[in-house]
């Protein structure tokens, strides 16, 4: 399943409380503890959101892009 654009659009403004287009860690951070993300293998948020940047973080800038953010979004709602 994959989210279409409007309601992606709207989750990724949602999370992104700056409003600069772009997903920086300590706003992905507080989005994972809102929602009680844990991916299988690590306790701790810290953990997880170094994991989504490796994973995601294409440009290696430590700002995900809403393209980088997207294939995050669709592992969520699968």
């Amino acid at each position: 399943m994959n989210l279409n654009k409007s309601k992606y659009e709207a989750w990724f403004n949602l999370i992104d409380k700056d409003r600069d287009g772009k997903m920086d860690p300590s706003e992905l951070h507080a989005y994972l503890v809102s929602i009680n993300y844990q991916e299988k293998k690590s306790s701790k948020h810290s953990d997880n959101v170094n994991s989504i940047y490796k994973r995601f973080d294409i440009n290696n800038d430590m700002a995900l892009s809403p393209e980088e953010l997207r294939p995050f979004f669709n592992e969520l709602i699968e």
